[in-house]
């Protein structure tokens, strides 16, 4: 029994010093893990650049802020060294660290030259860097990985080699060498005074973060005064969030809806649109939200009175420097009133051209009826006719011509404007269209002594065209090129197969027209006076109706003109690549 007693209070004892040791083993790991922590916080904070990389491959597992500083923002934790910074292959950093992982010395570098990728992938930046690569053991001896430990000397490099520069090209500029020389030594005492400057880094810390705090509170209050401005324009307007949550809406939004600003958070907006047309709004806000772009529709907002109004809506995201959205910017302008006018307008402009096109019809008839009579007396049917008379009829005949094409282009314009103009597009021979032209105007050439030129018209090109609307478009140029060309000049007809497109210019020797007038030649009822003592009568539609005409064969009409020289005017049309051609 004795013997039983003692063997129990042995092992009660035993219990009690194990509880004892299982207390101060917790206590030590607490202490342990807040250590660790400490350090941590040391090693983050730490001005010198620090990394901890590990095995064979140089995998990250620890990296802290200013190793961040040095090659710039990217992923680096459980990376190999040289796939998350690929730039690096090549400059010697890979044998180095293989050196050290094998043979456990330490490598001391001194301003070596590292060439990183710090703010995009393309763009390379050459560093100058201080730094150890010292081996990681464990408690067994043995190597598991590398740490890397220095500090970003390119100021101080860049600095010296700036002195160096100088002192070559000036014994003036010892001093300045020495200087520079100084600021390396003190680089090299900040390395042995980290601990001074966690503290320096910290009070920049708390230093910054009342910047912060004063930042968001002018933010916030500017933000403030942009709303009361925006509550203020007398278009709707909203913002949202970058997932599309509207988060706010200006005055003028609830006013005409007549909605709360608890109907209309987030996705409400829904319940004020045009159940038809809501689907396709939603998916195309959707495919902007998603992308990033801009987003422009009109579609019927439903107001406070239940009635629809068309509305243009235009979102814009609000993005950072590195293009990622982090608002979305919203406005609906009424458009009713515009659409009202714009069909007014077009009703009055469809009256303009039916009125002209009924005037130009009854003109048509007494002008024909004058000419025919004009004929008759010219031929003596109504008696003998003296030349002094015969002359007299002729300037009638003249001037029946002259307005009755004056007519002829006013009712092809109202045809124009109207819609009304039919084309007959087919295969058109381009030197055949040419060659019908010649004659046509050999009479006026003659009159004046202009010289005629072809250029490269006598192939077998061919354009899709309706051909009188073609014979059409280059008698007025050659027309125009004659009227505006002084004697004795010379106009070029210039065919050319382009790609697509046949392109036929007709240039002139004449006195050119202003480059900031050029395009008003193209306005109806517009005429430019090239010269002032030469006026010269007519409608000034023939180059609008010759552009409309070519556009509604699938091409174009430009023109080209120096003051003094000439001017040249360009008719392009689709080629036709089936029917001959080179």
């Amino acid at each position: 029994m004795m013997k039983r007693g003692h063997k129990d209070d042995i092992a009660g004892a035993d219990e009690v010093r194990a509880r004892q040791l299982e207390g101060e083993r917790e206590h030590l790991l607490r202490e342990l893990r807040a250590e660790r922590g400490r350090l941590q916080e040391v090693f983050r904070r730490a001005p010198a650049f620090i990394a901890v990389l590990r095995g064979p491959d140089f995998v990250f597992e620890m990296v802290n802020d200013a190793y961040y500083q040095l090659v710039g923002p990217r992923e680096l934790i459980g990376r190999p060294v040289f796939d998350a910074l690929p730039e690096v292959r090549g400059q010697g950093f890979e044998e180095l660290l293989n050196q050290v992982l094998e043979t456990g010395e330490p490598f001391v570098g001194r301003e070596m030259p590292v060439t990183l990728a710090r703010s995009h992938p393309g763009q390379l930046e050459e560093r100058f860097v201080d730094f150890i690569y010292a081996a990681l053991t464990d408690a067994d001896g043995a190597r598991w990985g590398v740490m890397a430990h220095g500090t970003d000397v390119t100021e101080h490099v860049r600095a010296r080699r700036e002195v160096e520069r100088l002192l070559a090209e000036s014994e003036a500029s010892r001093a300045a060498l020495e200087d520079a020389n100084e600021q390396l030594q003190e680089q090299t005492v900040e390395l042995e005074a980290q601990a001074e400057e966690l503290q320096a880094a910290a009070a920049q810390l708390e230093e910054r973060t009342e910047e912060a705090e004063t930042s968001a509170a002018a933010l916030k209050e500017h933000e403030r005064q942009l709303r009361r401005m925006v509550d203020a324009i007398p278009t709707l307007a909203w913002t949202a969030r970058p997932d599309g949550f509207i988060d706010w809406y200006n005055a003028r939004w609830y006013e005409y809806t007549g909605t709360t600003p608890d109907d209309m958070t987030g996705w409400g907006w829904q319940s004020v649109h045009d159940p038809d047309t809501l689907p396709l709004v939603l998916e195309r806000w959707l495919a902007s939200i998603a992308t990033g772009q801009p987003f422009e529709m009109t579609f019927p907002l439903r107001g406070a009175d239940g009635r629809l109004r068309p509305f243009l809506t235009r979102v814009s995201p609000v993005t950072y420097v590195d293009g990622k959205v982090v608002r979305w910017f919203g406005t609906n302008t009424d458009v009713e009133a515009e659409r009202l006018a714009r069909s007014s307008a077009e009703e009055a402009n469809q009256a303009k051209s039916s009125f002209l096109a009924t005037m130009s019809h009854e003109l048509r008839t007494p002008l024909n009826a004058i000419g025919g009579y004009a004929e008759l007396l010219d031929l003596g049917i109504h008696g003998p006719v003296t030349d002094p008379q015969r002359e007299v009829l002729a300037r009638i005949q003249r001037s029946q011509r002259h307005l009755l094409g004056l007519i002829n282009d006013v009712l092809n314009f109202a045809k124009l404007e109207a819609g009304h103009v039919e084309y007959r597009i087919r295969d058109v021979s381009v030197r055949e269209a040419v060659d019908t032209l010649e004659p046509l105007v050999a009479p006026q050439l003659r009159a004046k002594g202009l010289t005629f030129d072809r250029q490269g018209c006598m192939g077998t090109e061919k354009v899709r065209a309706d051909h009188e609307k073609l014979q059409q478009i280059l008698l007025n140029l050659v027309s125009n090129a004659i009227k505006f060309t002084p004697d004795g000049g010379r106009i070029t007809l210039m065919c050319e197969a382009r790609g697509e497109d046949v392109r036929i210019g007709v240039t002139d020797t004449g006195i050119g027209i202003p480059s900031d007038r050029l395009e008003d030649v193209f306005a109806p009822f517009v005429q430019i006076e090239r010269r002032l003592n030469a006026p010269h009568e007519g409608t000034g539609l023939g180059l609008a109706i010759s552009r409309d005409l070519a556009r509604g064969m699938a091409g174009d009409l430009t023109g080209e003109s120096t003051p003094d020289v000439g001017s040249t005017f360009t008719l392009v049309l689709p080629r036709c690549l089936d029917g001959g051609g080179t």
